[in-house]
C-alpha cells in the first residue's frame, strides 16, 4: 500500500514582507538621492580658469542667509581641485578627478547638532581609477566613504562620501580632505562660516555732479541683518559715501 507525500508552501510571513517592502522603500529613497545629486552636477559648469569671484552685495547678502543645503542647491560652478603633489612625470592637464562640489561650505549652524554634505569625485577619465582618501583628523568633522575604500571608479561614475559636522562654538571653522589617485594627491576645502552681521549695501550709489577739485558726499541707511537662533534680524546703520 503505497503512501502520498503531500507538499504545501506557505506564504511568507508578514514579517518576511514587511522586510521586503522595506527594502523596496530604502532603494527607491537611495535611487531618488542618486538623482537629486546627478541631476546637481549636472546642473553645474566646470570652470577652468580660477579666477576672483566678484558678487554684488544684493548676491552676497542672500548667499549668506541661505542654510546649508540652500548654498548647496544653488551652487552652479565648480572648480578644479588643488593639486598637492603630482604622483606621474606626465602632466594631464586635469586631475582624474572632479569633485562636486569643488569646496564644502556649512552655514547658519546650531552649535552641538550634526550637519550633512555629500561629495562626489567624478572619474574623468577613459578607464576605471581607484581613489583613496586619506584620513584627516579632525574633532568636528568626520568622513563616511565607499564601502571598498580605495576600489577603481568606472569612467562617468562618482565616489560619493558624506561629510558630518558637528560644531560645539558659532565660530569659523576650517578643514580639508586629501585624496590619493594614480597620478596626483589633491585636496577639498572645507568652511563652517559662523554668523556675523551682514550690511546689506546698495548695488549701486549715485553721486550728485560737484565741480573739480570739490568734494561731495550721500548718505544711505544700509540695513545690518544678522541670525540668533533661526529668526533673522535687522537694524539699520548709516553709510556716508564721498568722492572728491
Amino acid at each position: 500500500m503505497g503512501s502520498s507525500v503531500s507538499r504545501s508552501v506557505g506564504r511568507p510571513s508578514l514579517g518576511t514582507q514587511g522586510e521586503r517592502m522595506r527594502d523596496k522603500e530604502r532603494k527607491r529613497d537611495v535611487c531618488l538621492h542618486d538623482t537629486s545629486k546627478m541631476t546637481a552636477k549636472k546642473n553645474c559648469k566646470v570652470v577652468l580658469e580660477d579666477k576672483p569671484r566678484r558678487v554684488t552685495p544684493s548676491v552676497y547678502t542672500l548667499e549668506m542667509l541661505q542654510s546649508t543645503e540652500e548654498r548647496l542647491a544653488n551652487t552652479t560652478e565648480v572648480h578644479l581641485p588643488r593639486v598637492l603633489e603630482a604622483l606621474c612625470l606626465v602632466d594631464m592637464g586635469q586631475p582624474l578627478f572632479q569633485p562636486y562640489p569643488s569646496e564644502l561650505v556649512f552655514q547658519n549652524f546650531t552649535p552641538a547638532q550634526t550637519y550633512k554634505l555629500c561629495l562626489l569625485l567624478l572619474n574623468n577619465d577613459k578607464i576605471s581609477r581607484p581613489v583613496k582618501l586619506e584620513q584627516q583628523h579632525s574633532e568636528y568633522f568626520h568622513v563616511d566613504g565607499p564601502h571598498e575604500p580605495g576600489g577603481k571608479i568606472s569612467p562617468g561614475l562618482s565616489a560619493t562620501f558624506t561629510v558630518s559636522f558637528t560644531p560645539l562654538d558659532n565660530k569659523d571653522y576650517h578643514h580639508r580632505l586629501v585624496f590619493v589617485t594614480e597620478r596626483e594627491r589633491f585636496e577639498v576645502p572645507i568652511r563652517a562660516i559662523g554668523p556675523r552681521a551682514i550690511l546689506d549695501f546698495r548695488d549701486e550709489f549715485h553721486l550728485p555732479v560737484c565741480p573739480v577739485k570739490a568734494s561731495t558726499e550721500k548718505t544711505q541707511l544700509g540695513p545690518q541683518h544678522w541670525k540668533q537662533q533661526g529668526q533673522v534680524h535687522t537694524t539699520h546703520t548709516e553709510v556716508r559715501v564721498s568722492t572728491g
